[in-house]
């Protein structure tokens, strides 16, 4: 069953779920790097690819956020 909430609102949760403390690991990136965004495993200095930063230590680039986004939303 899907979240079904919009694009504005699942972009102004990050914040609150994910604060800028490096001892706090991400639910969404547990095992990655801070070197690779978990999702598509690009660095974040591709250029093609900006960053979407949720926390200090891990980050995830805006098109794999907004692919999230799509997949939470999916019926």
């Amino acid at each position: 069953m899907a979240l079904h909430v919009s694009l504005i609102d699942f972009l102004s949760v990050i914040p609150r779920l994910y604060p800028n403390d490096p001892d706090y690991f991400c639910s969404l990136c547990l095992l990655s790097t801070s070197s690779l965004c978990p999702e598509c495993q690009h660095t974040h200095s591709t250029h093609s690819c900006p960053i979407g930063g949720l926390c200090d230590t891990h980050r995830f680039h805006i098109h794999c956020l907004f692919n999230l986004y799509v997949m939470l939303n999916m019926p």
